[in-house]
């Protein structure tokens, strides 16, 4: 087995892939890079703005249910005040009682555009994005491997 591969790598190394294998790997490409190249702008954009953003933490003061999703309400206290903000991100059943305590990141000079602070709600989206452009590629050269380990015995 370790020589099959060690065989079908030198090949690629040495650009001896059969069409079928080229088309393989086009076509995960194609399928693929698209969804990778967004979902790695959007990590890139959200890790820019948490890098530039201030931790607190707020109080939700009430959860608002809007177009079958509930959305909660977090009251934060500023150097410029008090702040309401409801969060960006909803969920299918309230997530969070009234009165509870989250973190919170915010735009330093804009606490309006605040958002409650879990992986969930900050990084999953970028996170499954970024898998489903890389499971094509994943799926394209397990494929492509498959097609030239059959090629070379």
């Amino acid at each position: 087995m370790a020589r099959n591969l060690a065989q079908i790598f030198e090949q690629i190394r040495l650009k001896q892939i059969s069409n079928r294998g080229r088309m393989t790997l086009a076509v995960a490409l194609l399928a693929g890079a698209p969804l990778l190249f967004y979902g790695l702008v959007q990590y890139s954009n959200v890790k820019t703005e948490i890098d530039n953003s201030t931790f607190t933490r707020g109080r939700v003061i009430k959860t608002m249910q809007v177009e079958g999703g509930f959305f909660p309400m977090v009251r934060l206290e500023t150097t410029q005040g008090a702040v309401r903000f409801t969060d960006r991100a909803g969920s299918q059943e309230p997530e969070f009682r009234d009165g509870e305590i989250v973190e919170v990141v915010f735009p330093q000079y804009e606490p309006q555009r605040g958002r409650i602070y879990s992986w969930k709600r900050v990084w999953l989206i970028p996170t499954l994005t970024v898998l489903g452009g890389a499971l094509p590629l994943i799926i394209g050269v397990v494929v492509m491997l498959f097609i030239e380990r059959k090629r070379v015995s």
